[in-house]
C-alpha cells in the first residue's frame, strides 16, 4: 500500500516540476517571427532588431524581448531609475533601463556601460520593449562578455565583525 502512495506523490511531484520548467529561449529575427508565429509559442522568443524598426512598430513590439545594437550616447544617475540611450548609426534613440537599481546601480553592468561609451563601441542588449520608447533590461553585451542586469548583488554595508 505504500508504494502505491509514494509512486502517486512522485508523479505529483514530477507534474509540477515539469509544469515549472522555463520555455526554450530562441534568437530570432523579424522576418522568420512574422512567417511562423505559431512555431514560437512554446518557446522565448528573443527578436532581433534594430532601433529604427523597433520605433517604427511599438504596436508589434509592445511587451516583447528584443535584442538590440548601437552606441551608448549618455548615462543618467539612478535618481528613478538608472538610465543610459542607445543609439543607431541614423542617430535614432532608445532609453534602456533596470528597475533593480534604484538606488545604485551594480558596479559591473555601470562600468560595462561606461566603458563602451568610453571607447565608442557597440554594445548589445537584451530587454522587453515598452511602447514609451525604452527598454527593460535583461542583460548586456560587450566584448563577447555578459553581464545579467537581474541580479543585484547582497548590500552589506558593514562587516560581519566591526572591531
Amino acid at each position: 500500500m505504500k508504494i502505491k502512495y509514494y509512486g502517486l506523490i512522485m508523479l505529483v511531484v514530477l507534474m509540477g516540476l515539469a509544469g515549472c520548467a522555463p520555455k526554450e529561449m530562441v534568437q530570432v529575427d523579424l522576418a522568420s517571427f512574422n512567417e511562423n508565429p505559431d512555431e514560437y509559442k512554446d518557446k522565448r522568443p528573443i527578436i532581433k532588431t534594430d532601433i529604427d524598426t523597433l520605433l517604427k512598430n511599438p504596436d508589434f513590439f509592445d511587451r516583447k524581448e528584443v535584442m538590440l545594437s548601437g552606441f551608448v550616447k549618455t548615462v543618467n544617475p539612478p535618481w528613478i531609475y538608472w538610465e543610459f540611450k542607445l543609439v543607431d548609426d541614423q542617430g535614432q534613440m532608445v532609453g534602456c533601463y533596470e528597475t533593480n537599481y534604484r538606488d545604485t546601480p551594480w558596479v559591473w553592468a555601470e562600468n560595462t556601460v561606461r566603458r563602451a561609451q568610453y571607447y565608442n563601441e557597440k554594445i548589445s542588449i537584451v530587454g522587453v520593449f515598452k511602447k514609451s520608447d525604452h527598454v527593460e533590461l535583461d542583460w548586456i553585451e560587450f566584448r563577447g562578455k555578459i553581464v545579467d542586469t537581474d541580479f543585484t548583488p547582497p548590500h552589506i554595508p558593514y562587516p560581519y565583525y566591526w572591531p
